[in-house]
């Protein structure tokens, strides 16, 4: 039981972790970093007061809270590979929700991490 439990635990700490990445991405989106037209202040503090980037860190600090608790059950060997599988969300979701290409090259590499995800989860 205790073991469906982290392998459900890990599948949300996964999803959670390419979801922040989509919110933060969302967050700075919306901020102009151009520092000819504005101080750094400003700048830090736009950052600072965008919703979108405060529950991206929220979310984050939430996922690595996550993270550390996986990590003193799993093995890292295990897994470490495991939460790549994020890069795939991440790139998936940033395709259809924030309309980022992805290139044949783009697609060839989440396949291969998906196969080395594949045979960790085997072994």
């Amino acid at each position: 039981m205790e073991k469906l439990f982290l392998v459900c635990l890990l599948a949300f700490q996964i999803t959670l972790n390419a979801g922040t990445q989509i919110i933060l991405k969302s967050g700075v989106n919306s901020l102009s970093f151009d520092l000819a037209k504005r101080s750094l202040l400003q700048i830090l503090f736009e950052t600072i007061t965008n919703w979108y980037v405060v529950i991206g860190v929220f979310c984050y600090a939430l996922s690595f809270g996550i993270w550390l608790y996986l990590l003193s059950k799993l093995e890292v060997s295990y897994l470490y590979p495991m939460g790549s599988i994020s890069y795939v969300i991440a790139a998936v979701a940033g395709h259809y929700l924030l309309k980022e290409s992805l290139s044949p090259v783009r697609i060839a590499g989440i396949l291969v991490i998906v196969i080395g995800v594949c045979l960790v989860a085997k072994s």
